[in-house]
């Protein structure tokens, strides 16, 4: 399914309940004031009883005994059901890697034991929240330390090390106005009086009827630095999820399917062409015709323009589902024997005829770091694989719509298969607890586009979520990332830790925390050539294919690439013990 357009709007359980708990500080005793954190408050307060939630009222320039009365009471009214939203304007600092504070008026510039004792710790707020369905955190005071010296017209929350935005606790999401170490405006650089250039531009987004919250985000992280460098200051909003409620919306309405108007002249980026870019992003996974008129009145001669007409006509024609994209990133394995029917993979637990599936992408052209062997590797053992019985499909060096194509169109064949299997080589991310794929042609700036132009690795893992007997997903993706050098998996460590669905095998290929890079000869990675080798052995359960896979390529490196594995491994199955080319018998 498409991140945002695909339109997952979703409809309030009638029990719900929607609460908010706004709080705008700016009156500031002993440190400087700000201008308009209450002015914030009182129009975030306005906006969210249009939506439909129950503010009691705006709480102003409270002290820490009435921070800390308001949220509790607020949490007394939460129940499990709930969509809550709390949201702070006003000043908040970090202190080492202690959960950041948010400053009440009377806050005193002491040491830095005494500011965390006489300040509210956010995750004070987000244990109060957590009994709610579904709680969003937005805090408009982030991230640059406001004792050391004078205000110059911002909003800080960063002391020494800087803010960490970690992972909240599961069904919330908290957005903060600015990255880490960065200042947040406390006024709109355009000349807007009375608010600051965070709340401004999120009051905006979410105010259209049907907008899912994600798209809203998207909008904010795309305005607001446009804003703030007519200002000379950087401030990239960022956020942090463990919820299900990116569709959630804030006014309940129908969203026009692109909403092109809307959109286009909200992403203020660079160039015509990165607005299209991004508008294609946004519709590339659509079933609505109205998508791509909509694009081709705004772009006839666009990049895109033949792939949105030849989707005219197969919507059109209501032809489903969609055929591959004619492109050379789609082959078909050649198999060294002649490839097995369906009727010669036998489920070797119980004796039936078993279907046995097989998606294999490989990703090399990369245009920053392109990459040696991963289109190699996918072939190596696409052909073993189909030497064992399996119907393939190789994909190489895809943009992100042949990706999401191929995992949605092999999610559907693994529904009827005995066994699915995935193998992904090229290059991957890990972002604030959430693993990437990277696309080819996928020119990366900052980390704020990965949720709309990389593939997250979950989509992948929903594919096995009805497979009848087993799911394998194998990710080489942990080669040094063409975002951070020197790293593998995307910043200082490898790709997160993966919880599988059940019957499900995940491997990759380096363990997580840990990287690892190309060797520097040969035709194939050290991984993929083992593998090929033991996947053909039929005294070796699958389990025990990956383990003498891991074992062989941490000698062949000395230890420096340790590939690690999750699931079932030990379940009896077998994929080359009971094969024949011939009849089953």
């Amino acid at each position: 399914m498409a991140l945002l357009l695909l339109g997952l709007l979703q409809n309030l359980p009638a029990q719900a309940a929607r609460l908010a708990l706004v709080i705008g500080n700016d009156a500031y005793r002993q440190i400087e004031p700000l201008k308009n954190a209450r002015n914030d408050a009182r129009l975030m307060a306005t906006t969210l009883k249009e939506a439909g939630f129950e503010v009691e009222r705006v709480h102003e320039n409270l002290d820490r005994k009435d921070m800390l009365r308001a949220i509790n009471g607020f949490k007394a009214r939460v129940t499990k059901a709930d969509e809550v939203v709390f949201f702070y304007a006003g000043h908040g600092i970090q202190i080492g890697r202690q959960s950041p504070v948010l400053l009440p008026v009377d806050i005193t510039q002491e040491n830095d034991d005494q500011i965390v004792q006489d300040g509210v710790q956010l995750s004070t707020v987000q244990d109060a929240l957590t009994g709610a369905g579904f709680a969003l955190l937005v805090i408009d005071a982030c991230r640059e330390d406001p004792f050391p010296r004078k205000s110059d017209g911002t909003r800080g929350m960063a002391r020494q090390t800087g803010l960490e935005l970690s992972q909240p606790p599961k069904g919330s999401m908290v957005l903060m106005s600015a990255g880490k170490g960065e200042k947040a405006l406390d006024y709109v650089p355009d000349g807007t009086r009375g608010n600051g250039l965070f709340t401004h531009e999120f009051v905006q987004a979410i105010k259209t009827p049907g907008r899912p919250l994600l798209m809203a985000i998207s909008e904010v992280k795309a305005r607001v630095p446009a804003k703030a460098q007519r200002a000379g200051n950087n401030q990239n909003p960022a956020y942090a999820d463990d919820s299900t409620g990116g569709s959630f919306v804030f006014f309940a309405g129908q969203l026009p399917v692109v909403a092109l108007s809307v959109i286009a002249p909200a992403l203020q980026l660079a160039s015509e062409q990165e607005v299209e870019q991004k508008l294609w992003n946004f519709i590339e996974a659509s079933s609505d015709v109205q998508d791509f008129q909509d694009y081709l009145k705004r772009y006839p001669n666009g990049r895109f323009a033949p792939l949105a007409q030849r989707q005219l006509r197969v919507l059109t024609a209501r032809q489903q589902p969609l055929p591959p994209v004619q492109a050379p990133v789609l082959a078909s394995v050649s198999a060294p024997v002649p490839a097995p029917t369906q009727s010669s993979a036998v489920d070797p637990i119980s004796g039936a005829l078993g279907k046995r599936v097989a998606l294999l992408i490989g990703n090399a052209k990369y245009q920053q770091m392109p990459l040696k062997f991963p289109v190699s590797d996918v072939r190596l053992i696409g052909s073993e694989l189909q030497s064992l019985g399996f119907t393939t499909q190789i994909v190489t060096d895809a943009d992100r719509k042949t990706m999401v194509r191929a995992i949605d169109d092999f999610g559907k064949q693994a529904e009827t298969a005995a066994i699915a299997m995935i193998y992904y080589a090229g290059h991957g991310a890990q972002v604030m607890g959430r693993n990437y794929l990277i696309p080819v042609g996928f020119n990366i700036q900052a980390e704020r586009d990965l949720d709309f132009e990389a593939v997250q690795l979950d989509r992948m893992m929903e594919s096995f979520e009805r497979v009848q007997k087993l799911g394998i997903l194998v990710v080489d993706a942990g080669r040094e990332s063409p975002f951070y050098r020197g790293t593998r998996g995307g910043g200082p460590r490898g790709l997160e830790r993966i919880e599988p669905p059940s019957k499900t095998i995940v491997v990759l290929t380096t363990k997580p925390g840990s990287t690892s890079g190309e060797a520097d000869g040969g035709t194939y990675s050290p991984f993929a050539r083992h593998l090929a080798f033991y996947l053909k052995q039929p005294e070796l359960e699958i389990g025990e294919v990956f383990s003498k896979t891991g074992e062989a390529v941490r000698i062949e490196t000395r230890g420096m690439q340790e590939p690690w594995s999750i699931g079932p491994t030990s379940n009896g199955i077998y994929l080359a013990k009971h094969l024949s080319v011939g009849p089953a018998r």
